[in-house]
């Protein structure tokens, strides 16, 4: 089953529930019959399945409430719609790194849903105010510990320092 297969799979189970709302669906399975528009946007299909797999039509209504609303899966199939937002290499928006970041990988695992927001806000948006990416780009591709956190600026003050002095050490000899 491909990607945009599996996108509607999972609306029509979604909307079996009864909750699911019939103009989103409408919206979704649009994206699913049409995924020679869609092929370059990869990461946001992933992250609208994932949305309509966690939908709850009462999102937000508990104190850490995990579940995503209505509001969350149109602002995904927005950006999907939009050509700004790409895999491709014009008009990128998408870090570089995302595809070999080890923040994910071993600090995330446990926190999916914080993940997600971050990948939201950093790695498909404004991933240049993001310090893993600050960094790899200063120190031109300087392995970046997996444990740094972005927007940990104490870390990377230190991460900053000790790559300054590895420079200045590569430098001199």
């Amino acid at each position: 089953m491909d990607l945009f297969e599996k996108l509607r799979a999972v609306a029509l189970q979604q909307d079996l529930s009864g909750e699911f709302p019939t103009w989103l669906l409408a919206e979704v399975l649009m994206i699913a019959d049409q995924p020679e528009l869609h092929e370059g946007k990869v990461h946001l299909v992933e992250m609208l399945i994932s949305q309509i797999n966690d939908f709850d039509p009462y999102a937000g209504a508990g104190c850490f409430d995990t579940s995503v609303g209505a509001e969350t899966i149109q602002a995904t199939i927005r950006r999907i719609g939009n050509p700004q937002d790409s895999d491709s290499s014009n008009g990128v928006k998408t870090c570089e790194l995302f595809a070999c970041c080890q923040f994910f990988d071993d600090n995330m695992e446990n926190l999916p849903k914080t993940a997600e927001y971050i990948k939201n806000k950093l790695c498909f948006n404004d991933y240049q105010s993001c310090n893993r990416y600050l960094m790899y780009q200063k120190f031109t591709g300087e392995d970046i510990p997996p444990y740094l956190d972005p927007n940990d600026t104490e870390e990377v003050k230190k991460l900053r320092q000790c790559f300054l002095r590895k420079k200045t050490a590569r430098d001199t000899h």
